[in-house]
């Protein structure tokens, strides 16, 4: 029988690094594979917080997600694909807040 190891591993936080990522709230990000996924899911999540915040990002396509949430955030997606085989990216991201100029 032929096994696979899969390593999960902490993600980087904003004490360690800085976000590898801007992205402004209400924009968009996609993913692409070499081979399409049967099913991805996107998610902002703020592992710094007092207790762990996860925020599923609205899919806009079947790779295309909406970025909401602002903060120094994780961004973690997942792929399932036919041969069951499941696969995870995180990225720290900064999503900063938009700024409001009163005239």
């Amino acid at each position: 029988m032929d096994h696979q190891r899969d390593t999960i591993s902490h993600p980087d936080l904003p004490d360690r690094i800085s976000p590898q990522m801007l992205i402004q709230r209400g924009e968009t990000v996609t993913m692409k594979f070499d081979e399409n996924p049967k099913h991805v899911t996107a998610y902002l999540i703020d592992y710094d917080a007092d207790k762990t915040e996860t925020y599923s990002l609205k899919k806009k396509c079947p790779s295309t997600f909406i970025i909401e949430p602002t903060g120094i955030k994780t961004l973690e997606v997942h792929a399932t694909f036919s041969d069951h085989r499941n696969v995870s990216y995180t990225i720290l991201a900064d999503v900063p807040k938009p700024n409001h100029i009163n005239e």
